[in-house]
């Protein structure tokens, strides 16, 4: 972690009580910056984060002891450290993010409450994350200058790390989001580490904990909130998908789950893998990709079957490339997940009803995918 806070350095040892009305005077650094000042201002500092997907090419290290890895994740924030512990005798995935004083812990909660209170439903419908981190930045600044505030330029790109990390991305899990090597984020419920699925290092255990019951439960709010699904004591169950194509799965009550709301996210790769790059995995063989390629040429029937996450959706991705550029595809889901190249494609997705069922057990406003398969065959027809 030495790397990522040297960048920064630290802000004061100087213990500063944290209330609105008086407002927060941190230790001045040798170039100390008005954050209430507005962002075009010379001196203001203009946050900035880096989130282009990044690959790192990782050792092969046939001995688990011997490892000792660190790649970033959101540099210069937040890192990536797999080590061999020798108390627990497995190997570990630890998020390591920039320390926080405890000056600007507690200036980065009376923040937070501000920002509760300033942020309108426009902030809730943006998508583009360079406009939410503008608009927080000034909400930020804003509740500084009235805080009377000053903070050294370290300690405000530290302190807005944080305040996109919880309020634009996923809390703690949002450094892991952004790793290539992970496939799937696993929380088994409250005061027990997240694991994760690493494609190069397999299944590993995390020291990312939900320590409050209240917070998990917040948490699964939020990711119900990002897949524009709905979440109660009624309905306590979550499947759909991130705005980035992740499929979701949660629990939102301990009377399901004993341990508390859970979830699980699996990533999907941005690009959807063709079978050049199955060939490369040796998933499959050149004859069988030929073998397919004849049958959806010729229009036959293809069934994908296996267990969970044992490649059915990347296997149908990749096989889909065969399909002829100017045919018509309309893909019919649960949750959305395939994830086609083609611009002559419907993706059509199945809806949760509200309400009591009626007499044929449909709820208002349910769409299955019967009636998703029947509008499909309309248009095809069409």
């Amino acid at each position: 972690m030495a790397e990522a806070v040297s960048q920064f350095g630290l802000v004061g040892q100087q213990s500063v009580a944290a209330a609105g009305a008086a407002g927060i005077q941190l230790a001045p650094q040798p170039v100390p910056v008005t954050a209430g000042a507005a962002a075009g201002e010379q001196g203001a500092p203009e946050f900035f984060i880096d989130l282009r997907p990044r690959f790192v090419k990782l050792p092969d290290i046939s001995v688990k002891e011997n490892i000792n890895i660190r790649y970033p994740l959101l540099p210069p924030y937040a890192f990536a450290h797999i080590y061999w512990d020798n108390t627990a005798k497995e190997l570990l995935y630890s998020v390591e993010e920039v320390l926080l004083t405890d000056t600007e812990k507690e200036l980065l909660k009376l923040i937070q409450l501000g920002l509760e209170e300033m942020i309108n439903i426009s902030y809730a419908y943006a998508s583009k994350s360079d406009l939410l981190i503008k608009y927080l930045e000034k909400n930020v600044q804003s509740i500084l200058a009235e805080l009377g505030a000053k903070v050294s330029r370290q300690s405000y790109l530290k302190i807005m790390y944080y305040i996109y990390r919880d309020f634009v991305g996923l809390n703690e899990i949002e450094p892991m989001m952004h790793d290539f090597y992970i496939e799937d984020i696993e929380c088994n419920g409250v005061e027990t580490p997240i694991y994760i699925v690493h494609r190069k290092y397999q299944n590993m255990r995390t020291n990312i904990v939900f320590p409050e019951m209240k917070r998990i439960v917040d948490f699964v709010e939020k990711l119900a909130q990002k897949t524009g699904r709905y979440v109660s004591f009624a309905k306590p169950l979550l499947d759909g998908s991130l705005p980035d194509g992740s499929r979701v799965n949660a629990t939102y009550t301990s009377d399901v789950t004993t341990h508390g709301p859970t979830f699980t996210i699996r990533k999907f790769t941005k690009d959807p893998l063709t079978p050049v790059h199955l060939l490369g995995y040796q998933t499959a063989s050149a004859e069988m990709f030929g073998f397919l390629w004849l049958a959806v040429e010729n229009k036959f029937n293809i069934m994908a079957i296996g267990e969970t996450a044992s490649g059915k959706t990347t296997f149908l991705n990749s096989i889909l490339q065969f399909v002829p550029p100017e045919a018509r595809i309309v893909s019919i889901e649960d949750t959305r997940e395939l994830n086609l190249a083609h611009e002559n494609w419907i993706p059509a997705v199945a809806r949760v009803g509200f309400g009591i069922p009626n007499i044929l057990g449909k709820q208002y406003g349910e769409i299955s995918l019967f009636d998703l398969l029947r509008e499909g065959r309309i248009l095809i027809m069409l």
